[in-house]
This record gives C-alpha cells, sequence and structure tokens, in this order.
C-alpha cells in the first residue's frame, strides 16, 4: 500500500534522464580511466615516452674548446646552479675512465676481429633503460657488463659492414661475444698498478643514452685501482618536472648548454596525453555532477508531489525510515542498473579497444581493470549515499515541522 501511495504518479520523465546521465558519464569516466591504463601500459615499453622526462645536456664546443683554452666540462657551481632550477627535479653527472681502454675480440660466430680505442661512461642504475638484473657488478666478478647505444649496431649493419663487404651482426650475436679490455694508467710512472686486464660483454642496448656504458660502481673502482682521476663530467642526465617548460630552452640558451631537442618534442606526448585524459575525466565527472544533482532534483521534486502523503503518513505514526525506504530502495536499483550496464559496455569497449591496440602490435592487456572497476563502484557508492542522506533530511524536515 505505501509502496503505490508513495511512488505512484512520481516524476518519471526526470527520473529516466537522471539514469540515463549517469550512465553516459559512469562510462565515459570508467573508459578514459581505463584507456588511460592501457596508454600508460604501452608507454611503458618505449623508454623514450614514457621517460620524456630524460635530458641530457652538455656544453657547446667553441673555437676556444678546440684551441686548448677552455673545456666543455661542468664546474662544481654549474652544477649547484641546475640543481637549483624550477624544471630540474633531479641531475645525475655523467662518471668517465680516467684510464685508457683498449679492447679486442677473437674472431668468432661470422663476426671479424675487432680492436679498438674505447671509452667508457656510467651513470647510476636508476636511470637506464637496461634490466637490473643483467647489470650487476662487484670487485671479483670475470664479466663486465657493457650496454651501447642500438644506433651503433644500426650504424655498423647498414652503414659500415655492407660498405666494406662484411658480415652483418645481429644483436643477439653481439650479447655472445666477449671483449678483452686492457684498462691503463696514462700516467704509468706514477702508478702502483698501471695496468690490469678484464673481459667484457655486451649486455644489452640503450635507446636513452648515447654512449658505451659500464656499471658506476666499476668504473669508480677501477679509477681508485690504477690511481687515476676521473675527468669532470662533460654531460649531464637532468630529470625535467616538465619537459615542455618554456624556461628550458632559455635557460639552455644563456648557458651555452645544448640538448637533444627531438627529446623536447617527444616529451610533449606524455603531457598531451596526460592533458587529454584529465580533460576527458572532467568531463566525465562534470556529467556525473550534473546526474547526480538531475537525480537529487528528481527526488525532491517526487517529495514534493507527494508532501501531504507523506504528512499524513508520519502523523499516522509511520518512522522516517519506514517512509524512505520505498524511495531508497527504488535509487539503489537505479544506481546498481546504472553501474552494471556502465561495467558491461566499458568491457565492450575494452574489448574493441584491444583488438584495436593488437592490430597495431601494441600489446594491452585484456579485461576491465579492477581499479577501474573500484572506481565506478566507489562513485555508485558515493551518490547512493549522498542520495539517502539528502533523502532522510527532507523527510526528517517534514516529520520535525509537523511536530
Amino acid at each position: 500500500m505505501l509502496y503505490k501511495i508513495l511512488l505512484k504518479e512520481g516524476g518519471l520523465p526526470q527520473f529516466i534522464a537522471a539514469i540515463a546521465g549517469s550512465i553516459i558519464g559512469l562510462i565515459l569516466l570508467m573508459a578514459s580511466t581505463q584507456f588511460y591504463f592501457d596508454i600508460k601500459g604501452v608507454l611503458n615499453e618505449n623508454s623514450d615516452l614514457i621517460k620524456p622526462d630524460y635530458l641530457i645536456i652538455n656544453k657547446k664546443v667553441s673555437t676556444l674548446t678546440t684551441a686548448g683554452f677552455s673545456k666543455a666540462t661542468f664546474r662544481e657551481r654549474e652544477m649547484a646552479e641546475l640543481r637549483e632550477q624550477k624544471f630540474v627535479k633531479e641531475i645525475a653527472p655523467f662518471v668517465s675512465n680516467g684510464f685508457e681502454v683498449k679492447a679486442y675480440s677473437n674472431p668468432g660466430y661470422n663476426v671479424p676481429a675487432i680492436y679498438t680505442d674505447m671509452f667508457f661512461e656510467a651513470l647510476p642504475d636508476e636511470y637506464l633503460d637496461i634490466p637490473q638484473e643483467l647489470w650487476k657488478w662487484a670487485p671479483g666478478d670475470s664479466i663486465v657488463p657493457i650496454a651501447v647505444p642500438r644506433d651503433y649496431l644500426n650504424l655498423y649493419n647498414f652503414g659500415y659492414a655492407l660498405s666494406k663487404g662484411m658480415p652483418q651482426i645481429a644483436g643477439s650475436m653481439i650479447s655472445m661475444l666477449k671483449f678483452q679490455l686492457t684498462l691503463t694508467n696514462k700516467n704509468v710512472e706514477n702508478a702502483t698498478q698501471p695496468q690490469t686486464k678484464c673481459t667484457g660483454q655486451i649486455v644489452g642496448f640503450t635507446d636513452r643514452i648515447n654512449t658505451i656504458l659500464v656499471p658506476r660502481n666499476f668504473l669508480i673502482y677501477m679509477n681508485k685501482q690504477l690511481n687515476t682521476t676521473a675527468p669532470a663530467p662533460s654531460r649531464i642526465l637532468i630529470v625535467a618536472k616538465d619537459p615542455s617548460d618554456k624556461s628550458i630552452p632559455k635557460f639552455l640558451s644563456e648557458r651555452n648548454y645544448e640538448t637533444n631537442k627531438e627529446k623536447l618534442k617527444n616529451s610533449k606526448l606524455n603531457i598531451l596525453l596526460n592533458i587529454m585524459m584529465s580533460v576527458l575525466t572532467g568531463l566525465s565527472l562534470t556529467i556525473i555532477f550534473l546526474s547526480f544533482m538531475t537525480f537529487t532534483l528528481a527526488f525532491q521534486l517526487l517529495i514534493t508531489k507527494k508532501q501531504e502523503k507523506i504528512r499524513t503518513l508520519l502523523y499516522l505514526g509511520f518512522g522516517v525510515p519506514q517512509v524512505i525506504k520505498y524511495y531508497v530502495a527504488m535509487f539503489v536499483s537505479a544506481n546498481v542498473g546504472i553501474f552494471a550496464l556502465a561495467w558491461i559496455a566499458t568491457s565492450q569497449l575494452k574489448d574493441e579497444f584491444f583488438k584495436v591496440m593488437i592490430d597495431f602490435n601494441f600489446p594491452v592487456a585484456e579485461g576491465t581493470s579492477n581499479t577501474v572497476i573500484l572506481i565506478g563502484l566507489g562513485i555508485t557508492v558515493l551518490i547512493t549515499v549522498l542520495n539517502t542522506f539528502f533523502l532522510f533530511s527532507k523527510v526528517a524536515g517534514m516529520d520535525n515541522g509537523r511536530k
């Protein structure tokens, strides 16, 4: 009986509009969040995109530098100035070898013998795009892991090897080769240990750092063992807070510093992604908020239309919980239905998105993320609780007015 009294002729058009708006808003929110997670996962596979905040700077080489009147290296005060810049999150100077490095390999695996002078540089491990399990060295280890830019291999395979009629080398084959390294103190007369030998092995390729890398602790240890001093850093890696900050090019130009401008351009992709997702998420939240307001207004209109009947029921002794439980049951059912439909729609959109990404060879996880489901569920519960509170307050106000 109470159901018929309270819910008959209850503003059905407004209620349907509120449901439709909530479904659209929740779908947009869940789908945009899911796509954001998926795209960020794809970007994790590309270090140049997921780590666009890494900039490597150096001083410009001038005529005075060439003539030997100055060096393109960084002083301590210049590095301190860098740390103080608002766009800088962290800096990491490159560590170099103060000793001579000669490397040679024995021919094998259809690879010619190689003999060359080399140089080494190092950075803290956390800034490298090399698997950590391969990037380990301790005193006494027989193998020194080495990483080289992938471009070096491409230059050899598609330039040098073809022009010289030499075999091209697969990346997997390079990692099978070992190089004999001879490390020598250039000032032999003053050295207690002028020379040492070890074995190096290329364990990976880097797309981020354009240099020949070895573990930082190896380089520091060998400089100490050979009684050599590492040169002042000529390059510095900067972890930028916002690589698209307009103050970065201005600062670099004023200090006569250089960086790869393509890095600054590529970094904007990640920023653009965040902006687009933020706008879409904001739009979704706005739609949900407006839908919530529509819900609230629809229920207030419903309560207003039934005000006299509600007052009568309260006067007859029905409690506030007894009166509102039918309304609460109605919008709880509606919100559960909204969440279910939004979940289904998001899952279908994710399936289509998954197919598109696989077609373009971008691996993404199947299925809707649990985090996305929890976000949708949390929004639904929040709206339900708030509507219940507003409804209870409205009807309780009528009860107080009757008293």
